[in-house]
């Protein structure tokens, strides 16, 4: 039983992530002042009534990158000054993606046993499918793993819309390295090595889109 317990919970910590960044990027964009504290007050409930599931899931990695989230989404409704909040919300966005990508990379490790045919990504997807997607071989399999990033494509996209450049390019730059060096381990399944090839992908052409403000 407990073999099915991690899994569901990291998913449904993956979803409250998700909420939390929608949460997060909402404060970003309004202009008014005490509109962008209110959306940030949401994710902050959305931190207070979810964490079990954080605990429950036990990544370690995401559990720090919430408690940074937490941390600057309090910054963001106690400060007077809206530059000063929208620095504070910036920040923590970037680690509410780094917390979604640690949450994904913690369960295509804990999945391992289902070897090269199952590939376990934290999305809406799995919810459906109660806890993994049977992939097929070749192309198919290819492709299920790049419609399971869609949602990480169009974080990286909204990294480069909300944060300053140079922070922008900073996140993105560690994403890169991140995949690359996963891709150095020789013992990865083919599903995993697709999906870092992918985020890796996703991340360069990223890169090439902020390389002016190197």
């Amino acid at each position: 039983m407990a073999s099915f317990k991690a899994p569901n919970a990291c998913e449904f910590a993956n979803s409250n992530m998700e909420y939390i960044k929608d949460q997060t990027e909402t404060a970003i964009s309004v202009e008014d002042f005490q509109i962008s504290k209110y959306y940030a007050y949401k994710a902050i409930s959305g931190i207070e009534k979810t964490r079990s599931n954080f605990n429950a899931c036990g990544c370690e990695e995401a559990i720090i990158s919430l408690d940074k989230v937490m941390l600057h989404l309090k910054k963001a409704t106690k400060t007077e000054s809206q530059a000063n909040s929208k620095e504070a919300l910036q920040k923590a966005l970037q680690n509410t993606l780094k917390g979604i990508q640690e949450l994904k990379d913690f369960g295509m490790a804990i999945n391992d046993g289902y070897g090269d045919n199952m590939l376990v990504l934290n999305t809406k997807e799995v919810l459906d499918a109660q806890g993994g997607i049977l992939l097929p071989e070749g192309k198919l399999l290819e492709q299920k793993i790049h419609n399971g990033l869609k949602n990480f494509e169009i974080s990286i996209d909204n990294v480069i819309k909300y944060l300053d450049c140079k922070e922008a390019r900073r996140f993105i730059k560690k994403t890169y390295d991140a995949a690359h060096l996963k891709l150095l381990n020789p013992d990865l399944t083919r599903p995993k090595k697709i999906y870092h090839q992918r985020v890796k992908t996703i991340t360069q052409n990223a890169l090439d889109r902020v390389k002016d403000c190197e």
